[in-house]
Protein backbone atom coordinates (compact mmCIF):
# COMPACT_ATOMS: atom_id res chain seq x y z
CA UNK A 1 0.00 0.00 0.00
CA UNK A 2 1.39 3.40 -1.00
CA UNK A 3 1.15 5.92 1.85
CA UNK A 4 0.45 9.59 1.08
CA UNK A 5 1.14 12.58 3.28
CA UNK A 6 -2.62 12.79 3.90
CA UNK A 7 -2.51 9.32 5.49
CA UNK A 8 -0.45 10.58 8.45
CA UNK A 9 -1.82 12.31 11.54
CA UNK A 10 0.65 15.19 11.52
CA UNK A 11 1.74 16.76 14.79
CA UNK A 12 0.39 20.23 15.66
CA UNK A 13 -2.96 19.39 14.05
CA UNK A 14 -6.28 18.28 15.54
CA UNK A 15 -6.46 15.13 13.42
CA UNK A 16 -6.00 12.17 15.72
CA UNK A 17 -3.83 9.14 15.03
CA UNK A 18 -4.94 5.59 15.88
CA UNK A 19 -2.58 5.78 18.86
CA UNK A 20 -4.30 8.93 20.11
CA UNK A 21 -7.71 7.29 19.89
CA UNK A 22 -6.47 4.20 21.75
CA UNK A 23 -4.98 6.52 24.37
CA UNK A 24 -8.29 8.35 24.77
CA UNK A 25 -10.12 5.05 25.14
CA UNK A 26 -7.69 3.92 27.84
CA UNK A 27 -7.86 7.22 29.78
CA UNK A 28 -11.53 8.01 29.24
CA UNK A 29 -12.36 8.09 32.97
CA UNK A 30 -10.14 11.12 33.60
CA UNK A 31 -11.97 14.33 34.39
CA UNK A 32 -12.81 16.34 31.21
CA UNK A 33 -10.31 19.17 31.76
CA UNK A 34 -7.38 16.76 32.37
CA UNK A 35 -8.38 14.73 29.30
CA UNK A 36 -8.40 17.82 27.05
CA UNK A 37 -5.05 19.04 28.40
CA UNK A 38 -3.38 15.66 27.99
CA UNK A 39 -4.59 15.07 24.44
CA UNK A 40 -3.60 18.65 23.56
CA UNK A 41 -0.08 17.93 24.79
CA UNK A 42 0.04 14.75 22.67
CA UNK A 43 -1.00 16.62 19.51
CA UNK A 44 0.86 19.90 20.19
CA UNK A 45 4.03 18.90 22.11
CA UNK A 46 5.23 22.50 22.53
CA UNK A 47 1.90 23.87 23.78
CA UNK A 48 2.21 25.88 27.02
CA UNK A 49 -0.74 24.69 29.09
CA UNK A 50 -0.40 27.68 31.44
CA UNK A 51 -1.77 29.89 28.67
CA UNK A 52 -4.94 27.80 28.22
CA UNK A 53 -7.98 28.99 30.16
CA UNK A 54 -11.44 27.36 29.94
CA UNK A 55 -12.30 29.33 26.82
CA UNK A 56 -9.23 28.08 24.95
CA UNK A 57 -9.65 24.54 26.24
CA UNK A 58 -13.29 24.48 25.09
CA UNK A 59 -12.05 25.57 21.63
CA UNK A 60 -9.54 22.65 21.66
CA UNK A 61 -12.36 20.24 22.59
CA UNK A 62 -14.56 21.57 19.76
CA UNK A 63 -11.77 21.22 17.19
CA UNK A 64 -10.89 17.67 18.29
CA UNK A 65 -14.50 16.53 17.82
CA UNK A 66 -15.13 18.39 14.54
CA UNK A 67 -11.86 17.24 12.92
CA UNK A 68 -12.49 13.56 13.70
CA UNK A 69 -16.11 12.81 12.74
CA UNK A 70 -15.30 9.29 11.49
CA UNK A 71 -14.60 8.33 15.10
CA UNK A 72 -16.70 10.52 17.35
CA UNK A 73 -19.94 10.73 15.35
CA UNK A 74 -20.68 7.17 16.54
CA UNK A 75 -22.00 6.51 20.02
CA UNK A 76 -24.08 3.93 21.81
CA UNK A 77 -27.19 5.81 20.74
CA UNK A 78 -26.36 6.62 17.13
CA UNK A 79 -25.22 10.22 16.53
CA UNK A 80 -27.13 11.78 19.43
CA UNK A 81 -24.20 12.98 21.54
CA UNK A 82 -22.17 14.16 18.57
CA UNK A 83 -24.99 16.25 17.05
CA UNK A 84 -25.91 17.74 20.42
CA UNK A 85 -22.29 18.76 20.95
CA UNK A 86 -22.15 20.58 17.58
CA UNK A 87 -25.19 22.64 18.58
CA UNK A 88 -23.61 24.07 21.76
CA UNK A 89 -22.88 27.80 21.57
CA UNK A 90 -19.17 28.68 21.41
CA UNK A 91 -19.56 30.93 24.45
CA UNK A 92 -20.89 28.07 26.62
CA UNK A 93 -17.46 26.84 27.71
CA UNK A 94 -18.60 24.73 30.66
CA UNK A 95 -21.13 22.73 28.60
CA UNK A 96 -18.62 22.17 25.78
CA UNK A 97 -16.05 20.79 28.21
CA UNK A 98 -18.47 18.49 30.09
CA UNK A 99 -20.23 17.28 26.92
CA UNK A 100 -16.85 16.67 25.22
CA UNK A 101 -16.27 13.87 27.69
CA UNK A 102 -19.60 12.27 26.76
CA UNK A 103 -18.86 12.50 23.00
CA UNK A 104 -15.38 10.99 23.38
CA UNK A 105 -16.73 8.29 25.65
CA UNK A 106 -19.68 7.58 23.35
CA UNK A 107 -22.01 6.85 26.25
CA UNK A 108 -23.31 8.40 29.46
CA UNK A 109 -24.05 7.22 33.00
CA UNK A 110 -27.68 6.81 31.93
CA UNK A 111 -26.56 4.40 29.19
CA UNK A 112 -24.60 2.38 31.76
CA UNK A 113 -27.77 1.93 33.83
CA UNK A 114 -29.71 0.87 30.74
CA UNK A 115 -27.12 -1.75 29.78
CA UNK A 116 -27.40 -3.47 33.16
CA UNK A 117 -30.57 -5.25 32.06
CA UNK A 118 -28.52 -7.37 29.63
CA UNK A 119 -25.89 -8.54 32.11
CA UNK A 120 -27.78 -11.60 33.34
CA UNK A 121 -28.27 -12.86 29.79
CA UNK A 122 -24.60 -12.18 28.92
CA UNK A 123 -23.37 -14.03 31.99
CA UNK A 124 -25.56 -17.02 31.14
CA UNK A 125 -24.22 -17.01 27.57
CA UNK A 126 -20.59 -16.87 28.73
CA UNK A 127 -21.09 -19.77 31.14
CA UNK A 128 -22.93 -21.89 28.57
CA UNK A 129 -20.09 -21.45 26.04
CA UNK A 130 -17.48 -22.32 28.70
CA UNK A 131 -19.43 -25.41 29.81
CA UNK A 132 -19.77 -26.53 26.20
CA UNK A 133 -16.00 -26.15 25.70
CA UNK A 134 -15.29 -28.12 28.90
CA UNK A 135 -17.59 -30.91 27.68
CA UNK A 136 -15.88 -31.11 24.27
CA UNK A 137 -12.40 -31.12 25.84
CA UNK A 138 -13.50 -33.86 28.23
CA UNK A 139 -14.79 -35.97 25.32
CA UNK A 140 -11.47 -35.64 23.47
CA UNK A 141 -9.56 -36.24 26.73
CA UNK A 142 -11.28 -39.62 27.21
CA UNK A 143 -10.60 -40.57 23.60
CA UNK A 144 -6.90 -39.62 23.92
CA UNK A 145 -6.66 -41.67 27.12
CA UNK A 146 -8.03 -44.75 25.37
CA UNK A 147 -5.43 -44.34 22.63
CA UNK A 148 -2.56 -43.54 25.01
CA UNK A 149 -1.83 -40.14 23.43
CA UNK A 150 0.08 -38.64 26.35
CA UNK A 151 0.69 -35.16 24.96
CA UNK A 152 -2.99 -34.72 24.06
CA UNK A 153 -4.08 -36.06 27.45
CA UNK A 154 -1.96 -33.32 29.05
CA UNK A 155 -3.28 -30.56 26.76
CA UNK A 156 -6.97 -31.45 27.20
CA UNK A 157 -6.45 -31.70 30.97
CA UNK A 158 -4.84 -28.23 31.00
CA UNK A 159 -7.69 -26.83 28.86
CA UNK A 160 -10.33 -28.17 31.26
CA UNK A 161 -8.45 -26.80 34.28
CA UNK A 162 -8.08 -23.35 32.66
CA UNK A 163 -11.70 -23.26 31.50
CA UNK A 164 -12.89 -23.98 35.05
CA UNK A 165 -10.71 -21.10 36.29
CA UNK A 166 -12.16 -18.88 33.56
CA UNK A 167 -15.68 -19.80 34.67
CA UNK A 168 -14.94 -18.72 38.26
CA UNK A 169 -13.38 -15.51 36.97
CA UNK A 170 -16.45 -14.67 34.88
CA UNK A 171 -18.78 -15.26 37.84
CA UNK A 172 -16.55 -13.04 39.98
CA UNK A 173 -16.48 -10.21 37.41
CA UNK A 174 -20.28 -10.07 37.20
CA UNK A 175 -20.43 -9.23 40.91
CA UNK A 176 -19.49 -5.66 39.92
CA UNK A 177 -22.52 -4.79 37.76
CA UNK A 178 -21.50 -1.12 37.29
CA UNK A 179 -18.13 -2.06 35.85
CA UNK A 180 -19.58 -4.77 33.58
CA UNK A 181 -22.27 -2.42 32.27
CA UNK A 182 -19.68 0.28 31.57
CA UNK A 183 -17.48 -2.25 29.72
CA UNK A 184 -20.52 -3.32 27.70
CA UNK A 185 -21.12 0.32 26.69
CA UNK A 186 -17.44 0.75 25.83
CA UNK A 187 -17.44 -2.40 23.73
CA UNK A 188 -20.56 -1.43 21.77
CA UNK A 189 -19.17 2.02 21.02
CA UNK A 190 -15.76 0.65 20.09
CA UNK A 191 -17.29 -1.85 17.68
CA UNK A 192 -19.22 0.90 15.93
CA UNK A 193 -16.11 3.06 15.70
CA UNK A 194 -13.85 0.15 14.69
CA UNK A 195 -11.19 1.38 17.08
CA UNK A 196 -11.50 -0.66 20.24
CA UNK A 197 -8.91 -3.27 21.13
CA UNK A 198 -11.82 -5.26 22.55
CA UNK A 199 -13.16 -6.11 19.10
CA UNK A 200 -9.92 -7.80 18.07
CA UNK A 201 -10.34 -10.30 20.88
CA UNK A 202 -13.96 -11.10 19.97
CA UNK A 203 -13.19 -14.18 17.88
CA UNK A 204 -15.62 -16.65 19.40
CA UNK A 205 -18.77 -16.33 17.32
CA UNK A 206 -20.98 -17.59 20.16
CA UNK A 207 -20.24 -14.48 22.24
CA UNK A 208 -21.59 -11.36 20.57
CA UNK A 209 -20.51 -8.87 23.24
CA UNK A 210 -17.14 -9.94 24.60
CA UNK A 211 -16.67 -6.86 26.76
CA UNK A 212 -14.85 -8.92 29.41
CA UNK A 213 -12.22 -9.79 26.77
CA UNK A 214 -12.38 -13.51 27.44
CA UNK A 215 -13.21 -14.78 23.96
CA UNK A 216 -9.54 -15.15 23.03
CA UNK A 217 -9.10 -17.52 26.00
CA UNK A 218 -12.03 -19.62 24.83
CA UNK A 219 -10.33 -19.87 21.45
CA UNK A 220 -7.02 -20.71 23.12
CA UNK A 221 -8.60 -23.58 25.10
CA UNK A 222 -10.61 -24.85 22.14
CA UNK A 223 -10.20 -28.65 21.92
CA UNK A 224 -9.99 -28.36 18.12
CA UNK A 225 -6.67 -26.51 18.47
CA UNK A 226 -5.24 -29.77 19.81
CA UNK A 227 -6.83 -32.01 17.17
CA UNK A 228 -6.13 -29.70 14.19
CA UNK A 229 -4.02 -32.00 11.94
CA UNK A 230 -2.13 -29.23 10.11
CA UNK A 231 -1.34 -27.06 13.16
CA UNK A 232 2.37 -27.52 12.47
CA UNK A 233 2.11 -25.53 9.19
CA UNK A 234 2.84 -22.20 10.85
CA UNK A 235 4.99 -21.10 7.93
CA UNK A 236 1.79 -20.36 6.01
CA UNK A 237 0.53 -16.78 5.60
CA UNK A 238 -1.62 -15.92 8.64
CA UNK A 239 -4.81 -15.52 6.60
CA UNK A 240 -4.33 -18.87 4.89
CA UNK A 241 -3.55 -20.62 8.16
CA UNK A 242 -6.73 -19.20 9.75
CA UNK A 243 -8.82 -20.28 6.73
CA UNK A 244 -7.39 -23.77 7.09
CA UNK A 245 -8.33 -23.87 10.78
CA UNK A 246 -11.83 -22.53 10.06
CA UNK A 247 -12.28 -25.29 7.49
CA UNK A 248 -11.23 -27.84 10.10
CA UNK A 249 -13.58 -26.26 12.67
CA UNK A 250 -16.52 -26.61 10.26
CA UNK A 251 -15.99 -30.16 8.97
CA UNK A 252 -13.26 -31.82 11.10
CA UNK A 253 -12.52 -33.97 8.06
CA UNK A 254 -8.89 -35.05 8.15
CA UNK A 255 -9.05 -36.74 4.74
CA UNK A 256 -10.11 -33.61 2.88
CA UNK A 257 -8.18 -30.88 4.71
CA UNK A 258 -4.86 -31.93 3.17
CA UNK A 259 -6.16 -32.27 -0.41
CA UNK A 260 -5.41 -28.67 -1.51
CA UNK A 261 -1.73 -29.27 -0.69
CA UNK A 262 -1.33 -32.46 -2.72
CA UNK A 263 -0.83 -30.71 -6.10
CA UNK A 264 1.43 -28.09 -4.45
CA UNK A 265 3.81 -30.81 -3.23
CA UNK A 266 4.07 -32.26 -6.73
CA UNK A 267 5.72 -29.06 -7.97
CA UNK A 268 9.48 -28.69 -8.20
CA UNK A 269 9.21 -25.29 -6.49
CA UNK A 270 8.02 -26.89 -3.23
CA UNK A 271 10.99 -29.27 -3.10
CA UNK A 272 13.36 -26.52 -4.16
CA UNK A 273 12.28 -24.60 -1.05
CA UNK A 274 12.61 -27.73 1.08
CA UNK A 275 16.16 -28.39 -0.15
CA UNK A 276 17.05 -24.75 0.57
CA UNK A 277 15.74 -25.15 4.14
CA UNK A 278 17.77 -28.36 4.46
CA UNK A 279 21.01 -26.66 3.33
CA UNK A 280 20.40 -23.75 5.71
CA UNK A 281 20.20 -26.21 8.61
CA UNK A 282 23.52 -28.01 8.10
CA UNK A 283 25.23 -28.93 10.52
CA UNK A 284 22.12 -29.25 12.73
CA UNK A 285 21.26 -32.18 10.49
CA UNK A 286 23.53 -34.51 8.53
CA UNK A 287 24.26 -33.32 4.96
CA UNK A 288 24.24 -37.00 3.94
CA UNK A 289 20.43 -36.94 4.10
CA UNK A 290 20.07 -34.68 1.05
CA UNK A 291 20.12 -37.55 -1.53
CA UNK A 292 17.34 -39.21 0.50
CA UNK A 293 15.28 -36.02 0.37
CA UNK A 294 15.69 -36.03 -3.40
CA UNK A 295 14.50 -39.63 -3.41
CA UNK A 296 11.39 -38.57 -1.44
CA UNK A 297 10.68 -36.02 -4.18
CA UNK A 298 11.05 -38.68 -6.91
CA UNK A 299 8.80 -41.15 -5.08
CA UNK A 300 6.02 -38.62 -4.45
CA UNK A 301 6.04 -37.19 -7.97
CA UNK A 302 5.91 -40.72 -9.37
CA UNK A 303 3.07 -41.73 -7.04
CA UNK A 304 4.98 -44.37 -5.12
CA UNK A 305 3.30 -43.30 -1.92
CA UNK A 306 4.08 -46.28 0.33
CA UNK A 307 7.84 -45.97 -0.24
CA UNK A 308 7.64 -42.18 -0.05
CA UNK A 309 5.80 -42.26 3.30
CA UNK A 310 8.14 -44.76 4.95
CA UNK A 311 11.27 -42.94 3.76
CA UNK A 312 9.92 -39.58 4.96
CA UNK A 313 9.10 -41.03 8.39
CA UNK A 314 12.60 -42.46 8.84
CA UNK A 315 14.29 -39.22 7.73
CA UNK A 316 12.25 -37.11 10.12
CA UNK A 317 13.17 -39.41 12.99
CA UNK A 318 16.81 -39.40 11.90
CA UNK A 319 16.87 -35.59 11.85
CA UNK A 320 15.60 -35.50 15.43
CA UNK A 321 18.64 -37.55 16.50
CA UNK A 322 20.89 -35.33 14.34
CA UNK A 323 19.56 -32.31 16.21
CA UNK A 324 20.22 -34.03 19.55
CA UNK A 325 23.87 -34.64 18.53
CA UNK A 326 24.25 -31.02 17.40
CA UNK A 327 22.86 -29.62 20.67
CA UNK A 328 25.11 -31.93 22.70
CA UNK A 329 28.13 -30.43 20.93
CA UNK A 330 26.83 -26.95 21.78
CA UNK A 331 26.62 -27.99 25.46
CA UNK A 332 22.82 -27.99 25.45
CA UNK A 333 22.96 -31.47 26.93
CA UNK A 334 20.34 -33.87 25.52
CA UNK A 335 21.76 -37.37 26.10
CA UNK A 336 24.96 -39.16 27.07
CA UNK A 337 26.24 -41.71 24.53
CA UNK A 338 27.32 -44.89 26.31
CA UNK A 339 29.68 -46.93 24.09
CA UNK A 340 30.87 -49.24 26.87
CA UNK A 341 28.51 -52.05 25.81
CA UNK A 342 28.06 -54.05 22.62
CA UNK A 343 25.04 -51.94 21.73
CA UNK A 344 25.36 -48.15 21.97
CA UNK A 345 22.96 -46.64 24.50
CA UNK A 346 21.60 -43.10 24.61
CA UNK A 347 21.07 -42.10 28.24
CA UNK A 348 18.89 -38.97 28.71
CA UNK A 349 20.14 -36.08 30.84
CA UNK A 350 17.29 -35.66 33.29
CA UNK A 351 15.21 -32.63 32.37
CA UNK A 352 12.38 -31.10 34.40
CA UNK A 353 9.62 -30.05 31.96
CA UNK A 354 7.88 -27.82 34.52
CA UNK A 355 10.85 -25.77 35.70
CA UNK A 356 12.65 -26.10 32.35
CA UNK A 357 15.91 -27.02 34.04
CA UNK A 358 18.10 -30.06 34.62
CA UNK A 359 17.03 -32.02 37.67
CA UNK A 360 20.56 -32.22 39.09
CA UNK A 361 23.95 -30.73 38.13
CA UNK A 362 26.96 -32.78 39.22
CA UNK A 363 30.27 -31.25 40.49
CA UNK A 364 31.67 -31.85 36.98
CA UNK A 365 29.15 -29.24 35.75
CA UNK A 366 27.42 -31.93 33.70
CA UNK A 367 23.76 -32.79 34.41
CA UNK A 368 22.85 -36.12 35.93
CA UNK A 369 21.57 -38.73 33.48
CA UNK A 370 19.11 -41.59 33.62
CA UNK A 371 20.33 -45.18 33.21
CA UNK A 372 17.25 -46.16 31.17
CA UNK A 373 18.20 -45.76 27.53
CA UNK A 374 16.15 -43.82 24.98
CA UNK A 375 14.40 -46.27 22.68
CA UNK A 376 12.76 -44.05 20.05
CA UNK A 377 12.58 -40.51 18.72
CA UNK A 378 9.32 -40.11 20.64
CA UNK A 379 11.20 -41.09 23.81
CA UNK A 380 13.83 -38.52 22.85
CA UNK A 381 11.21 -35.75 22.73
CA UNK A 382 9.29 -36.78 25.84
CA UNK A 383 12.26 -37.38 28.16
CA UNK A 384 14.91 -34.81 27.17
CA UNK A 385 15.54 -31.10 26.77
CA UNK A 386 15.21 -31.46 22.98
CA UNK A 387 11.51 -30.59 23.28
CA UNK A 388 12.47 -27.05 24.34
CA UNK A 389 13.95 -26.32 20.90
CA UNK A 390 10.92 -27.34 18.84
CA UNK A 391 7.73 -25.21 18.60
CA UNK A 392 4.79 -26.73 20.44
CA UNK A 393 2.65 -27.08 17.30
CA UNK A 394 5.32 -29.25 15.65
CA UNK A 395 6.31 -31.03 18.86
CA UNK A 396 2.75 -32.06 19.81
CA UNK A 397 2.04 -33.48 16.35
CA UNK A 398 5.27 -35.51 16.29
CA UNK A 399 4.73 -36.93 19.79
CA UNK A 400 1.11 -37.99 19.28
CA UNK A 401 -0.42 -37.99 15.78
CA UNK A 402 2.81 -38.72 13.92
CA UNK A 403 3.74 -41.67 16.13
CA UNK A 404 0.20 -42.96 16.14
CA UNK A 405 0.32 -43.24 12.35
CA UNK A 406 4.00 -44.18 12.28
CA UNK A 407 3.30 -47.31 14.35
CA UNK A 408 0.47 -48.31 12.05
CA UNK A 409 2.75 -47.81 9.05
CA UNK A 410 5.51 -49.86 10.67
CA UNK A 411 2.99 -52.69 11.14
CA UNK A 412 2.11 -52.58 7.44
CA UNK A 413 -1.28 -50.83 7.48
CA UNK A 414 -2.01 -51.10 3.75
CA UNK A 415 -4.69 -48.39 3.67
CA UNK A 416 -2.37 -45.77 5.17
CA UNK A 417 0.61 -46.87 3.09
CA UNK A 418 -1.21 -46.60 -0.22
CA UNK A 419 -2.85 -43.24 0.34
CA UNK A 420 -1.48 -40.06 -1.18
CA UNK A 421 -2.71 -38.02 1.80
CA UNK A 422 -0.50 -40.01 4.21
CA UNK A 423 2.60 -39.16 2.17
CA UNK A 424 1.36 -35.57 1.95
CA UNK A 425 1.01 -35.25 5.75
CA UNK A 426 4.48 -36.64 6.32
CA UNK A 427 6.16 -34.38 3.73
CA UNK A 428 4.41 -31.27 5.08
CA UNK A 429 5.50 -32.24 8.61
CA UNK A 430 9.10 -32.72 7.43
CA UNK A 431 8.98 -29.30 5.72
CA UNK A 432 7.62 -27.70 8.92
CA UNK A 433 10.34 -29.35 11.01
CA UNK A 434 13.06 -28.01 8.68
CA UNK A 435 11.45 -24.57 8.83
CA UNK A 436 11.47 -24.49 12.65
CA UNK A 437 15.12 -25.62 12.75
CA UNK A 438 16.13 -22.31 11.19
CA UNK A 439 15.02 -20.51 14.35
CA UNK A 440 17.45 -22.50 16.51
CA UNK A 441 20.55 -20.34 16.82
Amino acid sequence: MKLLKSDFALKNTYELSAGDVFWLEKNIEKNPLSLIKDILKRRFPKADLRKYNKQKLSSVAKNLVIKNPSVFSYSIRGTYYYNKFLQIQKSDYETIITTFHKVIRGFSDVDIKMEKKWLSKDKKNYLQVIDKSIKINDKFFKNAKRRGLNYKIQKYSENIKNLKKLKKNIISQYEDSNKCAMLRCKFKVGRRRHISFLQFFCMNKEIEYDYLSRSYLLDKYNALNVTFPLKYMQWLIVGNFMKLFEEWEKKQDKDNIVKPFEPMIRKDEFFKNMFALFNNNIPKISKNRLPLLKEIKFLYQNERFASCTLLTVTQLEGMLWDLGNYLNKKRKFIYKIDKSRAKIKYLPYEWNKSSKSYKKIKPTKYPDYNQTSLKSARDLLERTRLREFIPEAVLSYIIDDFYDERNELAHGNLRLLREKKTACYMILLLYSFLDCLEKIK
